[in-house]
């Protein structure tokens, strides 16, 4: 055989290698600067850039399709373990979202799990943004780093409730991916101080919160309310100062959607400030309510800084108050009113303010419990009151000593009685199931995770579990 045979044979073979590598006609695309390490990736709806995924593909690739949106020939490509979805294809996926991509080649069908996203978040000031208008509350949004608010005076919670009523409301019905990261260092203040509302219900007091649907107080956290449809995943919760006036927790005041797969740290605080003794105004470290339409599931909290008022003794526009833990709510129109049996304020009281204390619940003076068996106290490790579902979920076991109480521990949550807040419901309502309470070793032992951790989580013993990263990705060399 003659060399120019030779060079001819060696060029062809070497053709037939590059298709068999590429496995649709040949054409090569150019793969993303980040390549998805799996069959989960995420992509920005409405992008034109490529997408790739380091992944493991029989046979030929004959056909990939987003629903009924096919890509033509040229817009995807299988080269040396890495397939790469053109930027025309990915950019005529509609919406945003779960989606379901399928790749068809001659040996079946795989399944490539995409969420596309409104944005893909890396600052404070991004993260804050989702708060600009009812559209963006109905994102969807991936976290592409660690969020520091510390450089935010005051963050604005997500969302904004002022009354069930109001046509205005905007709740959070969006998605949130935490991809395993972080948001840190948040100060969420309703007030200058839990010992009073007097700041802002006094002539010319300050509100700390600007939103009309904030400067009330109620239902606060990180999110204010995350909607029926809202979905906050896979995030750490790091040193997120939380005070409000009532119904309060880390994460969100009230929760009507899900949360999942998240964990809040020790270094995360709650205060409230008022009425936990009408029995739904209660706070958690992870939620102040969990609404009957709401979930929470796989979440760990080790919160165990929650106050109720103002410990130690001191002085508020010239009111003494004795007790650790008193409250004042100075608005007016309470004065004299009385509710559930038990009292309001009176024309005798030293004062025109609704007094609070943080004290056992008292009814016709006989003290009674919450759904656990226990005197309410306002206080619960996890969520204030449950009327939705939680399960598979672990908090930090702490105690409490209320007012004219014994110390005990406090609760994980509790349940809607009828009984105990008939003017809510007459019916009992809430599910909590194999959720736990443990001490600083239990929170470290793995035995005690069940099996709804053993995805998304690592769990080893004598640490507490952390994060997975839902997508991941290798370099571009360990590609090739």
């Amino acid at each position: 055989m003659n060399r120019k045979s030779m060079t001819k044979l060696s060029f062809l073979a070497l053709a037939s290698m590059a298709l068999a590598a590429c496995s649709n006609g040949g054409v090569v695309l150019e793969e993303a600067d980040q390549i998805f390490d799996g069959t989960s990736i995420y992509f920005v709806s409405g992008s034109s850039e490529n997408v790739s995924a380091k992944m493991e593909i029989n046979g030929d690739i004959t056909g990939v399709a987003c629903g009924r949106t096919a890509a033509d020939s040229d817009q995807y490509s299988y080269r040396n373990g890495v397939l790469t979805l053109g930027g025309k294809f990915i950019s005529s996926i509609s919406g945003t979202g779960e989606k379901a991509i399928i790749i068809t080649t001659s040996s079946g069908k795989i399944a490539l799990n995409a969420l596309a996203v409104t944005s893909v978040i890396t600052t404070a000031e991004e993260f804050q943004a989702i708060n600009t208008d009812a559209v963006t509350l109905q994102g969807t949004y991936v976290l592409g780093n660690d969020i520091d608010l510390s450089g935010i005076d005051n963050f604005e919670p997500l969302g904004w409730y002022t009354e069930e009523s109001d046509p205005n409301n905007a709740y959070f019905h969006g998605i949130l991916e935490g991809n395993g990261h972080t948001i840190k260092n948040a100060k969420v203040y309703y007030s200058d101080n839990v010992a009073s509302n007097y700041n802002v219900y006094a002539e010319n007091g300050t509100y700390r919160f600007t939103h009309d649907g904030h400067t009330n107080g109620d239902n606060i956290g990180l999110f204010q309310v995350i909607g029926s449809s809202g979905i906050v995943r896979n995030v750490n919760f790091s040193n997120i100062d939380v005070r409000g006036r009532t119904i309060c927790g880390v994460v969100a005041g009230n929760v009507m959607g899900t949360i999942e797969n998240c964990y809040v740290d020790s270094q995360c605080s709650v205060e409230m400030g008022t009425h936990y003794y009408d029995d739904d105004c209660n706070m958690g470290g992870v939620a102040g309510i969990v609404a009957g339409s709401g979930q929470i599931n796989n979440v760990i909290s080790e919160v165990t800084s929650l106050q109720i008022g103002a410990p130690g003794a001191t002085t508020i526009n010239g009111v003494s108050i004795e007790e650790a833990g008193i409250y004042l709510d100075w608005n007016n129109d309470y004065t004299s009113q009385t509710g559930n049996g038990w009292d309001h304020g009176n024309e005798s009281d030293h004062n025109p303010w609704w007094k609070f204390c943080a004290v056992d619940k008292d009814k016709a003076g006989t003290k009674y419990t919450d759904s656990n068996g226990s005197y309410t106290n306002g206080v619960y490790a996890f969520a204030g009151k449950t009327w939705g579902s939680v399960s598979n979920c672990v908090a930090k076991k702490f105690k409490i000593t209320p007012m004219s109480g014994t110390t005990r521990d406090v609760n994980f949550s509790q349940t809607h009685l009828a009984a105990n807040k008939p003017t809510s419901g007459d019916s009992d309502l809430g599910s909590l199931t194999d959720n736990l309470l443990l001490d600083s070793e239990g929170m470290k032992t793995a035995s005690n995770y069940g099996e709804s951790f053993s995805y998304g989580w690592n769990v080893v013993d004598g640490s507490v579990p952390t994060l997975k990263a839902a997508y991941s990705f290798v370099p571009s060399e360990a590609a090739e």
